[in-house]
Parts: C-alpha cells; structure tokens; sequence
C-alpha cells in the first residue's frame, strides 16, 4: 500500500506498507508439538530512485 509518495525531477520517493506472513517451523520431526505457524506481518519500506543516475535504494523504516 502507498503510503507517501514525493518526486522531483531528480528523485522518486514512495514509502510503502507491506503486509506478508511469515513462518516458524516446527523440527518436522513425528509427532511434532509445535507444526509450522503462520504470522501477520507488517513492515514499512522506502524506496528512492535517481531519475538522472538511475540507482535505487531501499530502506526498511519499520521492522
């Protein structure tokens, strides 16, 4: 999701909010108390992009 976004004729900047899963697994052994679980994420990430140079960054803002 976009969050903020600000451009120039130099520079691009969005801040976007990114939701995903991620797992913790169990052993795999038989019998496993604990089986892989899935769990809700949510981070905020900033890209930046050089019109001129082209070099694109990336910034994790929230973990």
């Amino acid at each position: 999701m976009e969050l903020n976004r600000r451009e120039n004729n130099q520079l691009l900047c969005m801040d976007l909010g990114v939701s995903y899963a991620s797992t913790i697994p169990g052993c795999a052994c038989q019998g496993d108390p604990a089986p892989e679980t899935e769990l809700p994420e949510y981070t905020v990430l900033r890209i930046q992009i050089d019109r001129v140079s082209a070099i694109f960054s990336l910034q994790i803002l929230i973990q």
